[in-house]
């Protein structure tokens, strides 16, 4: 059985705080979204962002497909395919997933 009481709720083994924000409800304009770096170029504000995303707030359309068209063209220049000769033999795989695997468990 749940009993709320303001910002606490009591549960049958302890008393656990209840605190919840209320969700983000207006769109950043262009001041909200993006900032200036030091060398003067218009960039998004990633700390403003984080926390509205995080409080489930929306972009209006031309800043999500900023955030579309920029992120596509930052995968565009980065060399994400790994080039190799036939014939492919299963050590090559096996070396490449072991590979794999330490950039995971460095990230």
């Amino acid at each position: 059985m749940f009993v709320l009481s303001f910002s606490w709720m009591k549960t049958d083994c302890c008393l656990c705080a209840f605190k919840v924000r209320p969700p983000a409800t207006h769109k950043p304009i262009d001041a909200e979204f993006f900032v200036r770096n030091g060398q003067g170029e218009r960039m998004p504000n990633a700390n403003y962002l984080k926390e509205h995303f995080f409080r489930e707030g929306r972009v209006f359309e031309q800043h999500a497909l900023w955030i579309v068209r920029t992120a596509t063209e930052i995968m565009k220049m980065e060399p994400n395919m790994m080039s190799v000769s036939s014939p492919v033999t299963g050590a090559l795989f096996v070396e490449v997933l072991a590979f794999g695997l330490r950039l995971i468990a460095h990230a």
